[in-house]
């Protein structure tokens, strides 16, 4: 029984250590690991240097969205969140598949002002949980993109939205 505590325990290190090296809101570190939200803050400025960000966490990904950058950002993210396993149920946030998602996202996101931070991507995750996220494919492109609720963008088209506009 010792050593199915010990792997818990290492996976949820490896979780923490992952989710501080993306610099998430320690509040979120903790909701995902449980660990002390001290020993937490002394992990981030162990690994940045520096004391955690403070500040609220968002609790929709509509209240950030707010160009089509971001949606395109955010389908990307929310593609590789899905197809992963976690948008199956959609009953819980997959922590692990967040930071995996998440990892993969930057792989390949460019770097601008709508790329997400983990924060947000926190927030998209919770929304699909809450059954306020869904990914509609375009009939025109025929690409997977992200529709929030009370998103200014309503259920349209990214990909195509910015590809009218050239």
């Amino acid at each position: 029984m010792g050593d199915l505590g010990t792997m818990e325990a290492y996976h949820t290190m490896t979780l923490a250590i992952a989710m501080v090296r993306h610099r998430a809101k320690i509040a979120l570190i903790h909701a995902g690991t449980n660990l002390p939200r001290r020993a937490l803050r002394s992990l981030y400025h162990a690994v940045h240097g520096e004391s955690p960000r403070g500040g609220p966490l968002p609790t929709s990904f509509a209240n950030v969205m707010r160009s089509r950058g971001q949606q395109v950002n955010a389908s990307l993210y929310a593609a590789f969140y899905t197809q992963l396993g976690a948008g199956e149920t959609y009953r819980a946030v997959d922590w692990a598949v967040l930071v995996r998602a998440y990892d993969l996202y930057l792989g390949i996101a460019q770097s601008s002002a709508a790329v997400l931070d983990i924060n947000q991507a926190w927030a998209l995750a919770a929304d699909f949980k809450s059954g306020d996220a869904n990914l509609l494919y375009c009939a025109s492109c025929h690409v997977p993109y992200l529709v929030v609720t009370d998103s200014v963008f309503g259920e349209t088209c990214p990909f195509c939205s910015l590809y009218d506009r050239q």
